[in-house]
């Protein structure tokens, strides 16, 4: 398994930085960009570029997103992201997280809890993976 950009950091609550490594991912074809994952993805975006810097910038351009608990979308979405939330350590947290999403302004990355610097891709299958830590 390859892991690409993994020498390069980026901590997902500040901007990206000007000046981003363009390494090509070896792949053809497009690839399901994962944004967000409990146990399996939940948020996906269909891709079709192998430039690392472009990548970087879409994944940067999704984690901003407000979502919202919306009865039009999915009923497992909604419980998907609730699942999110509800992996959240101190009760005033979750309830902070709930209300952000019954309302819209929950933004992608605020999922991530304390897991918020880049750690590089990985590909598998037809899946690119982002890694994260703490």
């Amino acid at each position: 398994m390859t892991v690409y950009l993994k020498d390069f950091r980026w901590n997902v609550r500040e901007p990206l930085p000007k000046k981003l490594p363009d390494e090509k991912l070896k792949f053809k074809g497009s690839k399901l960009l994962v944004i967000l994952r409990t146990d399996k993805p939940v948020i996906t975006k269909k891709i079709q570029t192998t430039s690392s810097a472009q990548i970087l910038k879409i994944y940067e351009k999704e984690i901003n997103k407000k979502i919202k608990a919306d009865r039009s979308k999915s009923c497992k979405f909604v419980e998907n992201i609730y699942y999110a939330i509800g992996r959240f350590l101190h009760k005033n947290d979750r309830k902070c997280l709930v209300d952000k999403f019954e309302k819209g302004t929950l933004k992608v990355k605020e999922l991530f809890g304390d897991h918020i610097y880049f750690e590089g891709f990985v590909i598998e299958k037809d899946v690119i993976f982002v890694g994260f830590g703490s």
